[in-house]
């Protein structure tokens, strides 16, 4: 129960549960699945906030799969959650001044799996002739039907080190480095989600040390107050998810469940 409903603050809402936000997340999955099903049946741009969806939605799932046993290791998966969340919005703060550029950036997004696969398949098919996994079974990276395919699919489009940065989108890859695209998220999204602060760079940096050998791997919390960031995390995880979620549905002007809005008062939405 908020104590003070005209005047909510982080010191007059009382701290869910672990039940409370396991409870939670399992109702914003559902809800992720069913939302990017119909949009999978829409544009590029659509299938692309589709899959930023579906991977933060599971990310949420396995963070609290592995418990707050697994710390770090559940910290490396909020990694990658904010990171796709990062993403997400950036790409959707050009979707009004430059649609063509969001648009460009969704299609790329799904054509780097095929420029890679049309890059290395000759180097697969060689390794894969005498690796003892692959060997004795046919594989894609000798299919020349498929990996033509690709490259037509592909065309002349020149990639950097991932599907953000290609030469004719930007004229460098300075837009797309962590920094210029955790900025320019969390703007967009601090003005349409009326949120006071996102700081997408500040989580990326701390969750960075989870994901590379790092004393931060190290326990030196007691169980209840490494279990208290775990819950922490997870509210924070639902949070994001909860976001993009919310502006997917009003990015297509469709009206989102009335339950699924209801679900904010149930976990500590502004939580940093």
């Amino acid at each position: 129960m908020i104590i003070k409903i005209d005047r909510v603050t982080t010191q007059s809402i009382p701290r869910p549960t672990r039940d409370d936000l396991t409870h939670v997340a399992e109702q914003v999955w559902q809800y992720s699945n069913e939302h990017t099903h119909e949009l999978c049946k829409g544009t590029t741009t659509d299938k692309f906030f589709a899959a930023c969806l579906s991977v933060s939605a599971s990310n949420l799932k396995a963070m609290l799969k592995l418990s707050s046993a697994y710390l770090p290791e559940s910290g490396s998966i909020f990694r990658n959650l904010v990171e796709t969340c990062v993403d997400f919005f950036w790409v959707a703060s050009y979707l009004e001044a430059e649609p063509s550029k969001a648009e460009g950036l969704a299609e790329n997004f799904f054509l780097y799996g095929k420029y890679q696969f049309a890059q290395n398949a000759s180097t697969y098919a060689r390794i894969a002739k005498t690796d003892p996994f692959f060997r004795d079974i046919s594989t894609p990276f000798d299919d020349m039907e498929l990996i033509d395919a690709c490259k037509k699919e592909v065309g002349n489009r020149s990639f950097g080190d991932s599907w953000r940065f290609e030469s004719t989108i930007f004229a460098d890859d300075k837009e797309t480095k962590w920094r210029k695209r955790s900025e320019k998220a969390a703007q967009f999204v601090q003005k349409t989600m009326n949120l006071k602060a996102a700081p997408y760079l500040a989580n990326l940096r701390a969750l960075s040390s989870y994901s590379h050998f790092d004393p931060a791997q190290i326990g030196y919390f007691s169980n209840e107050l490494q279990g208290r960031f775990f819950d922490r995390s997870i509210n924070i995880a639902l949070g994001f998810v909860f976001d993009m979620l919310l502006f997917s549905y009003r990015r297509k002007a469709w009206k989102p469940p009335q339950q699924l809005v209801m679900l904010q008062h149930k976990f500590i939405w502004f939580s940093t």
